[in-house]
């Protein structure tokens, strides 16, 4: 086997994906519309939280369809309900939940600005509208002498998640499957620095 045929060792796996968002689906095209008709509408003036559903999949729609039922008549919101029981089901498996809740917000201009970690396990982060969340690889990111991150990095290490894109964002409480600590685990990200219009989903396991 060549040396370029090796596959990565396991723990430089576990520190990939602990450190850097993950993509895992793409926004369809009528969810973008759904999303665009909110901007629109201007039917999003508040984020929406929902505290807790059961991730069960014959059941799954029906809630959703209970929680969002005041977005029922705008275009694509069918297709955003089947979306998001999909990502849910995903989301669950891969963090070992069997419940999540949801946050859904509109906003001009960032919300989380600094660069920072969740303090989650893990988040599914989905920009349906607007830019995408910012994100610095862990080689780039600094911390001061108080282990505080460092808000000034070199623009050409900030990376970007794609607009219309699902990723699941590791926080400082990602842990392995059998209870391991990964040392330094969460993804530093934040907001993008625009002023523009950016609906933005996110998953957590329920509390």
């Amino acid at each position: 086997m060549h040396a370029h045929d090796r596959n990565p060792e396991p723990e430089l796996q576990t520190r990939n994906y602990a450190q850097q968002p993950e993509q895992i689906a793409s926004v369809p095209q009528p969810v973008a519309g759904f999303a665009q008709a909110l901007i629109a509408s201007r039917s999003l003036p508040d984020a929406v939280r929902i505290p807790r559903i059961i991730v069960q999949p014959d059941l799954l729609t029906g809630e959703l369809n209970a929680a969002l039922a005041q977005f029922a008549d705008q275009p694509g919101y069918a297709e955003f309900v089947a979306c998001i029981a999909a990502w849910a089901v995903t989301f669950g498996e891969i963090s070992h939940t069997d419940a999540f809740s949801l946050r859904l917000s509109h906003s001009r201009g960032p919300t989380c600005p600094r660069f920072h970690k969740d303090a989650v396990h893990t988040r599914l982060i989905a920009s349906l509208a607007g830019p995408g969340t910012e994100w610095i690889p862990a080689e780039f990111v600094q911390y001061s002498e108080t282990g505080d991150i460092q808000q000034n990095p070199s623009p050409e290490v900030v990376q970007q998640l794609s607009e219309g894109a699902a990723g699941l964002f590791r926080g400082s409480r990602f842990e392995l499957d059998d209870g391991e600590w990964v040392a330094n685990a969460g993804v530093v990200h934040r907001s993008p620095h625009v002023s523009q219009d950016r609906v933005l989903l996110t998953l957590d396991v329920a509390a």
